[in-house]
């Protein structure tokens, strides 16, 4: 093992755990297929699914922790990018898009299964002049992202009601009543995706632009999901589960014919891919039948659990995990065991050329991890306890190591283990060369079903100021780039927790992210300014939120800033000087020196300009800048022409009120 993370693309993406217990989105199947990537994003209401049905969890590669890190502009850009490619137009969607060429609010209601998320998505994508960008509302956190929601000009915004009669659904109810307003009011685009159910909780004025969805042409979908995993060839088969099959379940479809490819030997007639996928695709989950021999379960597990590693690691797995649970020794001498491929063979696996051990059936693995997951729950204890020693296992690579970790990762969401997954997660992100791999499934969890679970843990994390450095530093490159990207309002709720940390390469780090974010989206910034002006009128001031204040106003942050979005920065900017200026001199004091030296060196004009407009028409607040000024530059001799400057207009100032 190393302590740098690997590169993703070098990392093989496990479609066998993925998919074969549909884990995609709720209403939609699939965001995108490329290759044998796959990413699904949903969310999950309430409790986390318990039992042996279908959860849908995201599992695809994303940049390694060591690449440079992307902007949430990059980010959005590429999921809608891929989804474009691959979305099929059903019933309704046209009407629904030429009402939302101008700003305002459109309604999805449709059957569950027609890909009223999706269809969604692509509305704001192609709102207006077009968009890479849009957020989602998100009502269940903490008291803190509720309230730090402001409706940006001119941004898209999604907004999906569960189908649900639930409090989740009376929550955004109440969230669109009072922001339908302010959307309006700020030229914006808001889709909000609704079942039948909960249509009577909409405001009045919205049910005009309620549109109905109908069931897009499921064999062109599945048709494009299968395009993009490289088969090309259609079954009668298929059509079908084309006919009826929900686009979820589509998708996993597609998603299993591509993992029988992906398995098969290369002579493999295509046709034989699509037979293996239908087979999998029909047969229960909980079909599978395993002896009740110690060392054949142990050997059954692990490779399930490392499917794709070399068999040597299978080998050395089940030998630790029979330890670990005190199994008896084998009796029989070593010499005389039957050799590991025969071992393979008698439970349905085989090892490729590379030495590499998969299952001869697609989904098997994941049928044999819920069998224990569900049927040896008296075991689920040892195995969370083995998933640590497996990683640590010379024999894996990185691919291997993720996929393991997402494999148990799934097993834990599926059952409502989430403290079992939690548990490990900070353990992993605690240690140098697993930290990478609790960075992904973090950002893993945050766009799947169980996204809101997620973030309320991240929350829950990040306000413990003495929070372990290493585990801090992970969750400020999740929130900056997992949680930003479409929900930047509560990424800016936990990096302000995370700036408060004690340690102080942590704090500097998640300042650092926030300017970051303030950088790439003038939005977050004027979000970022807003709060800040809230915060620094909090009794007691926190110190760390005046030296975040002074870095993001910056003139290098401000200058690249339009017009528009300029005037409202500085105004926010002035009303944050105002508050500071009331306050005692030991609190702003360093925080106006710096920004008078800042100003020095990057250009005076607009920072003079907002100081004087936070004390216009307040001479008490006019005099304590102008006593300030003057003690930062009798200690300041290179600011003198700021100050000059600052001093010049504000007796002009004086003068003509």
């Amino acid at each position: 093992m190393t302590d740098t993370a690997p590169d993703s693309s070098a990392m093989g993406f496990d479609s066998t755990a993925a998919m074969a217990t549909g884990f995609v989105p709720a209403e939609t199947g699939i965001d995108h297929v490329r290759g044998d990537e796959v990413a699904a994003v949903g969310q999950v209401e309430g409790a986390v699914h318990q039992g042996s049905g279908s959860i849908n969890y995201f599992l695809a590669p994303a940049s390694a922790p060591t690449s440079p890190r992307r902007s949430p502009r990059e980010h959005t850009a590429d999921l809608l990018g891929d989804l474009s490619a691959r979305f099929v137009e059903g019933p309704g969607f046209i009407t629904a898009e030429q009402r939302l060429q101008q700003p305002g609010t459109v309604v999805l209601t449709g059957d569950p299964g027609t890909g009223r998320r999706t269809a969604a998505l692509m509305l704001l994508h192609r709102s207006g002049a077009g968009t890479s960008r849009f957020r989602e509302v998100d009502v269940d956190g903490s008291d803190d992202d509720v309230d730090s929601f402001t409706v940006q000009s001119g941004e898209r915004i999604l907004l999906v009601m569960p189908d649900d009669n639930g409090e989740s659904v009376q929550r955004r109810s109440k969230w669109l009543v009072n922001h339908h307003s302010a959307v309006r009011q700020a030229q914006a685009y808001l889709v909000v995706v609704c079942s039948s159910r909960a249509q009577h909780l909409l405001p009045d004025e919205l049910i005009q632009q309620v549109c109905r969805l109908g069931r897009p042409q499921g064999a062109a979908v599945l048709t494009k999901h299968l395009a993009a995993l490289g088969v090309t060839t259609w079954h009668a088969d298929l059509t079908r589960h084309a006919l009826a099959d929900p686009m979820r379940d589509l998708a996993r479809l597609a998603a299993l014919i591509g993992q029988a490819k992906e398995t098969a030997d290369n002579d493999t007639d295509p046709a034989a891919w699509i037979a293996e996928g239908l087979a999998a695709y029909t047969e229960p989950v909980d079909h599978v039948q395993i002896p009740s021999n110690g060392r054949v379960r142990a050997l059954t597990v692990m490779t399930a659990l490392l499917e794709q590693a070399r068999a040597e690691a299978v080998f050395t797995a089940s030998e630790s995990f029979l330890r670990s649970v005190r199994y008896p020794e084998d009796p029989i001498h070593p010499l005389e065991w039957v050799d590991l491929d025969h071992r393979l063979h008698d439970i349905e696996a085989r090892v490729d050329k590379r030495r590499r051990v998969r299952f001869t059936k697609a989904a098997h693995g994941h049928a044999v991890l819920t069998y224990f997951w569900d049927r040896l729950p008296w075991l689920r204890t040892q195995l969370t306890a083995e998933i640590n020693s497996v990683l640590g296992l010379r024999e894996l690579d990185d691919g291997d190591r993720l996929r393991v970790a997402r494999r148990f990762a799934a097993q834990s969401l599926r059952t409502g283990h989430t403290d079992d997954l939690f548990t490990a997660v900070f353990q992993w992100c605690q240690q140098r060369n697993l930290q990478w791999i609790g960075i992904q499934i973090l950002a893993d969890g945050l766009e799947s079903d169980a996204g809101s679970v997620f973030r309320r843990q991240v929350y829950t994390w990040v306000t413990h100021r003495n929070l372990h450095r290493y585990v801090a530093l992970a969750l400020v490159r999740v929130c900056s780039e997992s949680i930003a990207p479409t929900r930047p309002e509560q990424a800016l709720v936990r990096l302000r927790h995370l700036t408060r940390n004690y340690d102080s390469e942590v704090a500097s780090t998640a300042r650092e992210a926030l300017i970051l974010l303030a950088k790439d989206d003038p939005a977050f910034l004027t979000r970022l300014l807003s709060q800040l002006c809230k915060d620094l009128a909090a009794d007691p001031v926190k110190p760390t939120d005046v030296t975040l204040f002074t870095a993001v106003i910056d003139p290098r942050n401000l200058a690249q800033l339009t017009t528009s979005t300029l005037s409202a920065a500085a105004d926010l900017t002035a009303e944050a000087w105002r508050v500071l200026l009331r306050r005692h001199q030991a609190t702003w004091l360093t925080a106006l020196e710096a920004t008078l030296t800042a100003a020095a060196e990057h250009g005076p004009e607009l920072l003079v300009s907002i100081l004087l407009a936070s004390c216009r028409n307040d001479k008490q607040i006019a005099d304590t800048l102008f006593t300030g000024t003057r003690i930062v530059a009798s200690r300041n001799s290179s600011i003198s022409r700021v100050t000059g400057l600052l001093f010049i207009r504000m007796v002009i100032a004086e003068s003509q009120t």
